[in-house]
């Protein structure tokens, strides 16, 4: 996802520059994005995004044991799991 490889044309159609129409990316009533999904994204997302990545391997930052871990963590790890399988469960029943 890089901006620079967005055209003038494909910047408007994405909504880089602005708004879209609700409709472009509706996921489900509930999730609908109206801008450049770049312009959501955060550096931070990734890195949680990463941190999951590693969590689901076994891999927790301060050590081997949940009591080590914040509630800050546990809470988002717990968020990104559930949601990526309420993606896969939805993904399944369009199929």
């Amino acid at each position: 996802m890089s901006c620079h490889k967005c055209g003038a044309s494909l910047r408007k159609q994405n909504g880089c520059d602005g708004y879209l129409k609700p409709e472009r990316f509706k996921y489900d009533p509930e999730i609908v994005i109206d801008k450049c999904i770049k312009k959501i994204i955060t550096r931070q997302s990734y890195v949680w995004l990463d941190a999951f990545d590693l969590y689901k391997k076994g891999f927790l930052p301060n050590g081997n044991s949940w009591l080590n871990e914040s509630i800050k963590f546990i809470k988002i790890m717990q968020f990104i799991d559930v949601t990526i399988s309420e993606i896969k469960r939805k993904e399944s029943k369009e199929r």
